[in-house]
This record gives structure tokens, C-alpha cells and sequence, in this order.
């Protein structure tokens, strides 16, 4: 009998989507609304009758059997401070699902409006109604829970299925561009796409744009642009510029290119003193101390950022 231990290749395999919660299931017949935005994915699917839809700013024109996806942190409905018209009834037929997804390739299903295949169509549809069969509302607050007594087997494939809708819309979008991304291909794009942010960053140091007008100039929504940051750089962009900022700082001091609040000003900081303390905060000491050479406190980020590194 031959004892001799085999070696098997295990394959990993990366879901392409993954939905971590679900936050609301609706079926109604929509007046008008106030607008909102919310730190989650919305999809609202056309069932019957035509109307339109107000996303970031813009006005798109929906047909029964239409989708359109809201993105996390974008605006949808009428302009912040804007009053909704006045109800009146309506003949469309809404479905709207809500839930959280990491996935940065659902970005790519939320431009624009999609029209959905009949099986598309049927499917989404069957979703919805074992969601609305499967959660309640909770009793405060806003949201939904599984009913009680739901089995946790329906949930799995409550959630299977929605993962699975999402995954034909992105392969049949892909299909029919002839584009299906590979793997390296994403990590390119998401690389180019951090080098433009890199350089906004750099070519604005004077100033301190907030994450809508980076996003607003390089094209990206708020909510994409912080992700695909903190996963290429472990930290937000603010924390990342202040950081760019102090190490103009200490380049130009150590030069003896600039005083402090010659400095100051180039960095857009809206102060001397203000620009002293985030130095001092981030270096563990003074401008001027750095200047004149005197050595750092231990537990300055800077700092322990560079003894990590030694």
C-alpha cells in the first residue's frame, strides 16, 4: 500500500460580489419625494409606467423595465433644500432594493439607466418578493429585519441571489462592451486612477479641495474616490494630504526656502499658528525647531512612522 502523502492545488476563489447587508425592500406606487443620501447602494427598478429620477445633479428618463442604481453618498431627488412638488397619484409600479456591497465593480452597473432582459426582469422580481415576504420594518428608526421565525437558510438565499443579479448585469454589460476586465487590468485601472489622484493632490497643495470637489474634477463619486484611496493607501485623503503637507513643510524649512508663515500660506493653511500646531502635532516639534536642526519628539506620527521603518 503506497502511504505517500499527495499534494492538491487549492484554487482561492475572490467573489466578485459580496452583499454584507440588506437595509430595505420596498414595493410602491412612488409620489414625490424629499431627495436624500445615505452610506448604501439603492437599486430602483421601473415595473410599470415611465417617469423620471434625479441622481448627482442630473435628470434621467425611466421606461418600465428600467433600472438605475444610487450609489453610497450620492445625492437622489429633488436638490438638498429644494420642497417636493406637490403629491399627486401615480401609475408607476417601484421596486427598490437597499443594501451594502464593497465590491468597487458595482460602481461600473451605476452609470447610468439599464434596461433589464424579461429573465432579468423576472428574477429581480422574485427577489423582491421573497424579501418582502422574508423582512418587516423594524419598529423605530428606519430600516428592515427578517421576520421572526424566518429560517436562516432563506436568508443565505435571499442573498445568493441578489449576489448572482448583480453578477449577470456586470458579465452582460461586459459582454456587450467587449471589455470583460481581468484582474490585471482592474489593479492598472485602480492604479492610473490613484496616480490622478496623487498629482490633483499635488498640484493643489495651496489649497484644501474637500472629497466632493476631488471627486467633483477627477470624476469620481465621493464615496468610490474614498474607497479606492484607503484601499490603495490605507488611510483617507485627508489624513494622506495632511501628511503631503507637513513634508512640503519640512522640505522647504530644511532648505531655508521659506519662513513659517511664507510656508504657511503656500500650503494653505489659514494661519501661521494654525500651520505651528498641525507641524508640531505631526513632527513633534516647532517649525522652527526643525528649522534649527533640534531632534523630535518620540511620539510624533511623523517620527514613529520612521523609526517603523529603520
Amino acid at each position: 500500500m503506497n502511504n505517500q502523502t499527495r499534494t492538491f492545488h487549492k484554487t482561492a476563489l475572490t467573489p466578485l460580489f459580496t452583499v454584507e447587508e440588506l437595509v430595505t425592500v420596498y414595493r410602491l406606487n412612488p409620489q414625490n419625494s424629499r431627495g436624500e443620501a445615505h452610506d448604501f447602494w439603492e437599486l430602483f427598478y421601473l415595473e410599470s409606467g415611465e417617469g423620471s429620477v434625479h441622481l448627482g445633479g442630473k435628470e434621467y428618463f425611466l421606461r418600465s423595465g428600467d433600472l438605475i442604481f444610487y450609489p453610497p453618498g450620492v445625492w437622489h431627488g429633488p436638490p438638498p433644500g429644494e420642497l417636493p412638488a406637490a403629491a399627486k397619484p401615480s401609475d408607476r409600479t417601484v421596486d427598490i432594493l437597499s443594501f451594502t456591497c464593497s465590491s468597487p465593480l458595482l460602481y461600473t452597473l451605476a452609470e447610468g439607466v439599464q434596461t433589464l432582459t424579461p429573465q432579468e426582469g423576472d428574477t429581480l422580481l422574485a427577489i423582491v418578493r421573497d424579501g418582502l415576504l422574508s423582512f418587516e420594518r423594524v419598529e423605530s428608526g428606519y430600516g428592515f429585519r427578517p421576520r421572526p421565525h424566518t429560517p436562516p437558510a432563506v436568508l443565505q438565499v435571499l442573498k445568493n441571489r441578489l449576489e448572482l443579479f448583480l453578477l449577470s448585469l456586470w458579465q452582460r454589460k461586459n459582454a456587450d462592451t467587449g471589455s470583460m476586465e481581468t484582474d490585471t487590468q482592474s489593479g492598472r485601472r485602480a492604479a492610473d486612477e490613484s496616480e490622478r489622484i496623487l498629482a490633483y493632490l499635488s498640484e493643489n497643495m495651496d489649497k484644501n479641495p474637500t472629497l466632493e470637489e476631488i471627486g467633483r474634477a477627477l470624476g469620481f463619486s465621493p464615496s468610490y474616490l474614498h474607497r479606492l484611496f484607503c484601499r490603495r493607501f490605507g488611510c483617507g485623503i485627508k489624513a494622506y494630504f495632511n501628511e503631503m503637507k507637513i513634508r512640503e513643510a519640512m522640505r522647504l524649512l530644511r532648505r531655508g526656502a521659506a519662513g513659517c508663515s511664507e510656508v504657511a500660506d503656500r500650503l494653505g493653511y489659514s494661519s501661521p499658528q494654525y500651520f505651528s500646531y498641525m507641524f508640531r502635532r505631526a513632527t513633534g516639534r516647532t517649525p522652527s525647531e526643525y528649522a534649527n536642526g533640534r531632534e523630535p519628539e518620540p511620539d510624533s506620527p511623523i517620527e514613529k512612522a520612521r523609526i517603523s521603518n529603520v
